[in-house]
């Protein structure tokens, strides 16, 4: 349920499938997304993962361009309404999630890359993504489209290259875990929702007082637990979460479950 890369060549459909829906804070193994689509080892086409798509509650439709800055036009257009795309590239043999624009750059998750993560420009993408036929190009976007509003992963090009560090690959693969344990005891940051507040800012008054107040029989746990808090935080950071007043204690009995060692009773009482 993490960002890692396909263990072999035709699993790149469920993949790019489970990298847009973990974008929309939903969480879903490879493997029951490859058994809903119906992937073989020829692969899986835009109809498949279309039905596996409306087993998560979203829709998956075809935005065809014959024109790069149109298809360039609708890919932005997407991101800014919070649908991650799902694009087949390289004369349509490979599956890729396109997750944020930042700047001129975008953020492509890619499960046949060592780090996941690239940020390429258009002029990387747009080539990538243009299918040659009879003389013309075409740009399919497949956008994922939820039937609500979920949370939103704010994956910007620093976020990527931090999780493409060797030394965060831990954070990545355990991204699913982190996300639905967090998601369980929070709400996505709303206009319309007033009296929260952010709960990295929960995690990151625990991870500061753990070791002072909190009990931690060796460095090396010491260590890990740290670790584990800022993980948490950095995932909390990246989809906005928010806690009301009343939800701090929940919140925090998630972070002592991901963190594996129980606070004091002083710091469960907020």
């Amino acid at each position: 349920m993490g960002i890692y890369p396909q263990p072999n060549a035709w699993q790149c459909g469920p993949f790019a499938l489970k990298h847009g829906l973990l974008a929309l804070g939903i969480v879903a193994h490879e493997r029951a997304l490859t058994r809903a689509s119906g992937a073989t080892q020829t692969g899986a086409d835009e109809r498949a993962l279309a039905r596996a798509a409306r087993r998560w509650g979203c829709a998956l439709p075809t935005v065809r361009r014959r024109s790069a800055a149109r298809a360039r036009a609708s890919l932005v257009e997407r991101l800014e309404a919070r649908q991650p795309v799902l694009v087949c590239v390289e004369q349509w043999s490979h599956w890729a999630t396109v997750v944020a624009r930042d700047g001129d750059a975008f953020v492509v998750l890619d499960s046949r890359e060592a780090g996941v993560f690239r940020v390429m420009t258009w002029g990387q993408l747009g080539p990538a993504l243009a299918y040659h036929t009879r003389g013309a190009r075409l740009y399919d976007l497949h956008p994922l489209v939820p039937r609500r509003p979920w949370a939103w992963g704010r994956f910007s090009a620093r976020r990527a290259a931090y999780l493409q560090r060797a030394s965060n690959r831990d954070l990545a693969y355990a991204w699913g875990g982190y996300l639905g344990s967090l998601l369980a005891v929070s709400r996505p940051a709303s206009t319309q929702t007033e009296l929260t507040f952010p709960l990295v800012d929960v995690i990151r008054r625990e991870a500061r007082a753990f070791g002072r107040e909190w009990p931690a029989p060796s460095p090396e746990l010491r260590r890990a637990v740290r670790r584990r808090l800022t993980h948490a935080g950095f995932v909390a950071e990246t989809y906005d979460l928010q806690i009301a007043p009343d939800g701090e204690s929940l919140a925090l009995a998630a972070l002592e479950a991901l963190s594996g060692v129980s606070p004091p009773p002083s710091a469960m009482a907020g």
